[in-house]
């Protein structure tokens, strides 16, 4: 792939996972409130593991990003690719079945997962930024 497919497909990529984390937020704005109304009966999947990262990789295997992004950009980035994990998709299935089962306290498992969904808000900014600054 030369540069100027990877970029655009880079872009697309972007484009993907703002739109996935959006949607992936309004399904964590309802867990929130069922865990503040202290209602147990949550059915949700975590999708922490979903995140598209196949030309994110190939971007900066290639030294590309360097080219668009400056070190906290970069900085961003490689944080943001570490959050989104099957770990973190883990430690999420743990809290909430902690909860539910009554061993973790609501105010506990609140927090955690407000920390979470401040985090998913956190990343659909650095991609809305980093994608306008991928030129191509």
């Amino acid at each position: 792939m030369n540069e100027n497919d990877l970029l655009v497909s880079l872009k697309k990529e972007f484009e993907f996972n703002i739109e996935f984390l959006k949607a992936y937020k309004e399904d964590f704005d309802k867990m929130l409130r069922q865990i503040a109304a202290d209602d147990k009966n949550i059915f949700t999947i975590f999708k922490f593991n979903k995140l598209q990262r196949l030309f994110i990789s190939e971007a900066f295997q290639r030294g590309l990003l360097y080219k668009f992004l400056n070190s906290g950009e970069i900085t961003d980035m490689d944080s943001m690719l570490n959050f989104f994990t099957y770990t973190t998709d883990n430690m999420a299935w743990n809290t909430l079945n902690g909860y539910k089962e009554g061993r973790i306290a609501k105010q506990v498992a609140l927090s955690q997962f407000e920390w979470d969904n401040d985090q998913i808000k956190k990343y659909i900014s650095v991609l809305e930024n980093l994608k306008k600054k991928i030129k191509k």
